[in-house]
């Protein structure tokens, strides 16, 4: 980091058989494409003095060669870019032909399964989770209506069997003006399935545009198609 003379020094991993180093080194300046009105041109943060995603943003498009080049990848790659660590993806669209067409990872009536236990053991280990709804076009009326965006990645902060009920709390990134879309269905924020013992329990926050929000085990295996993990 010296930001003081106007450069940067990050990394990023990338595998490469050919080195026993996988970790690749590189610089670039304080230098950001602008708009005519003088704001980033990509990525930016709510707050102006939040300059570091513009600067990993700027890395990634020298190793990618253009900021064009940038497009496309997926998220487990994204992780593992970012860490070295090791990524891997569940989805939960898929049949297995073992157990005669049966989801693999979600068994009927969404009870609770190998999923479930897969996630609550990888928030208590050193594991970054995270969750997407993909449609590949296809439009999803039902999801969208209760709050959830198409094709966009969700962090999973935290999860756990409280009082009979398993919840997540998940979190999307704020847009460029600081406000995020949410869950509106069962324990969102303003559920009437909240009572003051979990509210107490969980910390919770009524804060309509914050990004993050709680949803039961159910209504997650009806609405995402994908679970990520990554072990730092």
């Amino acid at each position: 980091l010296h930001a003081d003379k106007g450069f940067f020094v990050c990394k990023i991993y990338r595998d490469d058989p050919l080195s026993d180093d996988d970790w690749q080194v590189i610089l670039v300046d304080d230098r950001i494409p602008c708009t005519a009105d003088g704001n980033p041109a990509f990525a930016r943060n709510v707050d102006p003095s939040v300059y570091w995603v513009m600067i990993m943003e700027k890395v990634f498009a020298k190793y990618s060669g253009t900021y064009e080049a940038m497009q496309g990848g997926t998220v487990v790659q994204g992780l593992e870019d970012l860490t070295g660590g090791i990524g891997y993806k569940f989805d939960l669209t898929k049949d297995c032909p073992e157990k005669g067409g049966v989801k693999q990872w979600i068994p009927k009536g969404h009870t609770p399964g190998r999923l479930w236990d897969e996630i609550m053991e990888k928030m208590k280990t050193e594991h970054v989770v995270g969750c997407t709804c993909t449609t590949k076009g296809e439009p999803r009326p039902q999801t969208t209506a209760k709050g959830i965006l198409l094709n966009r990645a969700y962090c999973m902060v935290t999860g756990g069997d409280f009082e009979d009920n398993k919840l997540m709390r998940l979190r999307i990134p704020l847009d460029e003006n600081g406000n995020a879309k949410e869950w509106n269905g069962k324990w969102s924020d303003d559920s009437s399935a909240w009572n003051s013992r979990l509210r107490q329990m969980l910390h919770f926050s009524k804060s309509s545009n914050d990004g993050t929000f709680w949803i039961e085990y159910e209504d997650f295996c009806k609405h995402m198609t994908k679970v990520y993990m990554l072990s730092l």
